[in-house]
């Protein structure tokens, strides 16, 4: 394998303008410009390596890009149209405000360190500004267990291929979805078939005779890149790149898209500035069956609505927001052009709420919705959103979130007195919907916010109270995911308790949940945290008919560490005495009482006496995770710990360091292990005598691990 960046800059180069002919003669070009959020004229807008940008410019315009350099390397700012690009000029500022580059644009290499560089496009003359930024760095490997790393924008090339070559494909988060593309270039008569595979994609593949483009939609993630080649010494270039924000379409204007050949779908931007009554999607095509979908994100988004296989969407009481069509079509061996029009009735902008105050509202026959905005202060508030009515025979409900389009929480209660109580996870704006459910009448409705909501007592107790009818609700913010979180629900009896837990990101998007409604007032819920954010523990009393009080136990457990177990048995190469001081003493859990000289820990047969080990047995063969040292006299002179692999009759480091005394007389030492792909069920400690004074004395040794 030869570095791309040393030994094949001019090869590189090449492939990169044939990347660049293959996307032009894509007709998604068309769908590709940047959408409006994302252009402005004063300000640097974030740009990612690799990603393609189509603005159309106006004489005297300019446009400034921030791009993040992830390593010092040769960067290639490629030009689409080279005859286009001389309408602008271009002004490169490295990550130290440096200028390594003013003058009229086309396709230029420059050394970059890594951080943030500026581009800015001053137009002399009205044309579209159409470029990327690639970069001569990224590996592969042909260990499918350690595959290489590949960024969007890297330009990678192998010669000598004789088999798999394997790497993630980390494509940066967007706002938006937007097409990877994998262009693959193989040696003169070399073949070869392309794979990605990834959790919210599935599996695309591509196929030799299928071309040299594999695509998917994405809004970020790894995805496992496989390139296979058919015969050996075969020769290959691989360019990762992004096709940019989906082009955007406007209410009541045509729009004029094209799917193609050999492609599945399009996706486009809609933007809604106002709730809207109802909205209609119609597809135009020269097919028999398309398809219509709207969504808020790609893959894990709330809202979704289909056409299921019809030329025509329609749906009711959509918020403003930002939402993505898509459009689907059976693959075919042409261009497919489809003309889409989206129209409908707009409704009233939210009207604007203020903590504390109320405002009335009224519900007329026809009436569905009715939108509302109110600014939390502060993360981690308690926010309650309370709906009365005095109108007669009525079932209204409340729904709440951080987007117009996105109900974080909800009521479904029968009548017309509803309350919702949540904790905010950021500041800003929140949207508050009220629904009529067809029924008519006033309404009032009340907005508060009181403060910080609050924190629940990690590995304790946390007492509390609630009023019937309502809930009682308490945070925990979770910085580092992984854990299982446990909370046990006590109430008084008589008391009819229920149990939430509910996460929330920063941006508003839903995390894991769990609940317990059993009847009675002992509950009891767990989750696995594989997400940072606020978390929200709520103690529901609206299905009791009393007031009452509760406690919450609540644990934060590494399920890791959950599989822990004490040596069986122990040998070592000496020992103080065969009894007292022996090896033996190790085994089993501490019962050394104090910090100090006792025969109920393991010593060696002397001071000074070099590099001593200790041998540990254990019941069960795990991958270990974590072992702990419980070190009663003297400790500091662990200075390996190893596992044996049975397989591979070898022993194999966890860690290695130094003896260092540590301040304390006593201490459990446990230092974060090496992975190892075999399961052990003996532990061998390694000891320096001869850097810590007087003896050495080991208690117990906890091993942790997966089965």
């Amino acid at each position: 394998m030869r570095s791309p960046r040393v030994a094949f800059s001019s090869r590189a180069a090449l492939v990169a303008l044939l990347v660049i002919a293959a996307l032009v003669t894509l007709p998604v070009h068309t769908a590709l410009a940047a959408s409006p959020a994302q252009i402005t004229a004063d300000e640097a807008t974030p740009l990612h390596l690799g990603e393609f940008v189509f603005r159309e410019m106006a004489n005297g315009e300019s446009a400034a890009y921030q791009i993040s350099i992830p390593e010092a390397a040769t960067y290639r700012i490629t030009a689409v149209d080279e005859e286009k690009s001389v309408a602008f000029d271009l002004i490169v500022t490295d990550a130290a405000g440096n200028e390594v580059f003013n003058d009229i644009f086309e396709t230029v290499e420059l050394e970059l360190d890594s951080g943030e560089a500026t581009l800015q496009f001053i137009a002399v003359d009205a044309e579209a500004l159409e470029f990327a930024v690639f970069a001569y760095f990224g590996t592969m490997s042909a260990d499918f267990d350690q595959p290489g790393t590949l960024l969007p924008g890297s330009i990678y090339y192998e010669d000598r291929v004789n088999e798999e070559r394997y790497a993630l494909l980390s494509v940066p988060e967007t706002p938006y979805p937007q097409q990877v593309f994998l262009y693959i270039e193989p040696g003169e008569e070399d073949v070869f078939d392309l794979s990605a595979e990834g959790d919210d994609i599935g599996a695309f593949y591509l196929t030799a005779e299928q071309g040299d483009l594999l695509h998917f939609w994405s809004q970020g993630g790894e995805y496992l890149i496989t390139a296979t080649p058919a015969e050996r010494r075969s020769e290959f270039s691989l360019i990762p790149y992004l096709g940019g924000a989906p082009a955007a379409m406007t209410i009541d204007e045509p729009f004029d898209a094209t799917i193609a050949a050999e492609q599945a779908e399009v996706i486009l931007e809609l933007s809604l500035d106002v709730p809207y009554e109802n909205l209609t999607i119609e597809a135009g095509a020269e097919v028999e069956e398309v398809n219509i979908t709207l969504i808020d994100r790609l893959y894990d988004g709330v809202y979704y609505e289909s056409s299921f296989w019809e030329p025509s969407l329609a749906v009711e009481n959509i918020q403003a927001g930002v939402y993505y069509v898509i459009v689907e079509v059976e693959p075919a061996d042409e261009d497919i052009p489809i003309t889409l029009v989206a129209s409908g009735a707009a409704g009233e902008p939210p009207t604007g709420l203020t903590s504390g105050e109320t405002v009335t509202g009224n519900f007329e026959e026809g009436d569905t919705l009715a939108a509302y905005e109110f600014n939390v202060t502060q993360a981690g508030a308690l926010v309650t959103v309370a709906l009365s009515s005095d109108a007669e025979d009525t079932d209204f409900d409340l729904e709440a979130g951080m987007a117009p389009d996105q109900a974080l929480w909800y009521t479904f209660f029968v009548g017309s007195r509803e309350a919702i109580t949540f904790i905010a996870p950021a500041a800003g704006r929140y949207y508050i919907g009220v629904l009529s459910n067809d029924y008519t009448g006033e309404y009032a409705l009340t907005v508060t916010e009181t403060g910080p909501a609050p924190a629940v007592a990690v590995d304790g107790l946390t007492w509390g109270s609630v009023v019937a009818g309502e809930r009682s609700v308490y945070q925990l913010e979770v910085t580092e995911p992984g854990d299982f979180l446990t909370v046990a629900l006590v109430g008084q009896e008589g008391l009819d308790l229920d149990l939430y837990i509910s996460g929330y990101t920063a941006e508003g998007y839903g995390l894991p949940s769990a609940s317990s409604s059993a009847s009675g007032a002992s509950e009891i819920a767990s989750i696995l945290l594989t997400e940072a954010g606020l978390y929200e523990i709520a103690v529901s009393a609206e299905y009791s008919d009393e007031d009452g009080n509760f406690v919450l136990l609540t644990r934060l457990e590494n399920p890791n560490l959950i599989a822990s177990q004490w040596a069986v048995d122990a040998t070592a190469t000496s020992q103080y005495e065969d009894d007292a001081y022996s090896a033996l003493q190790a085994t089993g859990a501490p019962d050394t009482p104090a910090a100090g000289d006792f025969d109920t820990a393991w010593a060696p047969e002397g001071t000074e006496v070099g590099e001593q080990t200790l041998e540990l047995t254990y019941e069960y063969a795990v991958m270990p995770t974590a072992v702990r040292i419980y070190e009663n006299y003297n400790p500091g002179a662990v200075i390996r710990i190893e596992a044996y692999d049975a397989a591979g009759d070898a022993w194999v480091t966890l860690w290695e360091g130094e003896a260092e005394a540590p301040e304390e007389d006593f201490r459990v030492f446990s230092p974060e292990l090496a992975e190892v792909d075999f399961a052990a069920n003996v532990i061998r400690i390694v000891l320096d005598t001869d850097a810590i004074e007087n003896w050495n004395e080991i208690d117990a040794v906890e091993l942790a691990g997966r089965p």
